[in-house]
């Protein structure tokens, strides 16, 4: 496995297949993606404001 070239976060809100899509590509690029699954307003807020770790989710 070659190393990372960067990190990107990816907002999950509504539908997932373009996040799914997105993320594809950018792991083939060897782009270390972390997606953020929303599903209340104040778990979006906490992934805007930076406030604290959120959990993030890697398949």
């Amino acid at each position: 496995m070659t190393k990372p070239r960067a990190n990107v976060d990816i907002v999950v809100v509504e539908d997932a297949l373009e996040a799914f899509a997105l993320r594809g590509a950018l792991e083939y690029w060897s782009v270390r993606v972390n997606v953020h699954w929303i599903g209340a307003a104040s778990d979006l807020v906490r992934v805007l404001g930076g406030g604290g770790r959120f959990r993030r989710t890697s398949f």
